[in-house]
């Protein structure tokens, strides 16, 4: 009898195999599209969505290529939302787009954030979009970042990625993922890397050239806003370690009559809140590690040390000075007083301008020569 029920469990088990597989809505792999990228614009539709989807039969797949053919196809879609208009980039394309390997959302300049969670309600509904996925900011339209004619040798969507991932690394710009503009709302300020694409001029008789992208800054998000001050790649050092998103970066000074480059490895940050004086007050206690390109006698280590510190803490207030002077946190100080002082914030939280006005701050910066 245990006999006969295994058989029958078994019979059944496959007969629901059949069934699902039957009824199930298996999608082969050429009628599927892999988007790596995709650029919002606002246009007189509401939204207008250009997606980067991958073509196997480009450069950079595992198959036989054509090296000469470019590796991604754009596909653009217009809606009165951003899900609209992605929707309508599947019926243009043909195929059904998969967006699990989505790695960049480039966003046009006069793209409106003062709701992330309707603009991003496509990535939010949708499992597979990695909340890393990086945010970025054209200098005028998303669309020419996504259309760019880059090398052949890679994806389009990797080569942009790299000249964020390199600007970032090296602390020349801030790094912003779908996962902090989500925060956006509730902090007031955010900010994210530009990108400008410049076109490759044209000359006759030669092979056309690759058009050009590159990182020029940090864009400053006040109230769903983008501000129209950019923090200049040289400034981009005080501002990602600000926003402890520095990972290492490069700095030159003046010592014992040379000129000598060290890279800035190692590099943390802790914010303190705390009243002091009967005022609210922010201390940024650093720690960075430098490395200086020449060899220097050891008893010249800590004087080098305090001259870098002095440099770095030197441009951090002044990075201070101007982003709060015009009420953009973008370092969360305002989050700090919410979470250490939650009075004070509830007093302030109709008008957080008045409340970085204020509070005092300082910065401490410990440099370790090595």
């Amino acid at each position: 009898m245990k006999q006969k029920n295994r058989i029958y469990l078994l019979y059944a088990a496959v007969l629901t195999g059949v069934i699902f597989s039957t009824f199930g809505k298996a999608v082969s792999i050429d009628r599927r599209g892999l988007v790596h990228a995709m650029g919002i614009d606002r246009d007189s539709e509401g939204y207008r969505v250009t997606v980067q989807v991958f073509k196997p039969s480009g450069a950079g797949s595992d198959t036989a290529v054509d090296i000469s053919q470019t590796n991604i196809s754009t596909v653009t879609g217009r809606g009165s939302t951003v899900s609209e208009a992605a929707a309508q980039c599947r019926a243009v394309s043909g195929k059904e787009l998969f967006y699990g390997h989505l790695q960049l959302i480039c966003l046009g300049r006069d793209i409106d954030l003062t709701d992330p969670e309707e603009l991003f309600a496509f990535a939010l509904g949708d499992k597979n979009i990695s909340p890393t996925a990086q945010i970025c900011l054209a200098k005028d339209k998303a669309s020419d970042i996504m259309e760019a004619e880059l090398s052949t040798e890679e994806t389009s969507a990797e080569a942009l990625l790299s000249t964020l991932e390199v600007s970032e690394e090296y602390s020349r710009t801030v790094k912003c993922t779908l996962r902090d503009m989500l925060f956006a709302e509730e902090r007031g300020c955010t900010a994210m890397p530009v990108l400008e694409m410049q076109k490759a001029p044209s000359v006759s008789g030669e092979k056309q050239k690759d058009d050009k992208v590159e990182s020029v800054g940090t864009a400053i998000i006040k109230d769903g806003a983008v501000q129209d001050n950019i923090i200049s790649p040289e400034d981009g050092t005080a501002a990602a370690l600000l926003c402890g998103k520095a990972e290492k970066a490069a700095i030159t000074t003046e010592y014992d009559g040379k000129i000598i480059s060290c890279s800035l490895e190692d590099c943390k940050i802790t914010q303190r809140a705390s009243i002091e004086n009967g005022r609210l007050h922010i201390m940024f206690d650093m720690t960075v590690t430098a490395r200086p390109e020449l060899d220097i006698t050891p008893e010249k280590n800590d004087p080098m040390a305090e001259q870098i510190s002095d440099e770095l803490t030197d441009r951090c207030r002044l990075m201070l000075e101007e982003t709060l002077g015009n009420g953009e946190d973008i370092f969360g100080i305002i989050q700090a007083i919410k979470h250490r002082y939650p009075k004070v914030w509830l007093r302030y939280r109709h008008d957080p301008e008045a409340l970085l006005k204020a509070v005092t701050n300082d910065v401490h910066v410990t440099v370790k020569v090595g």
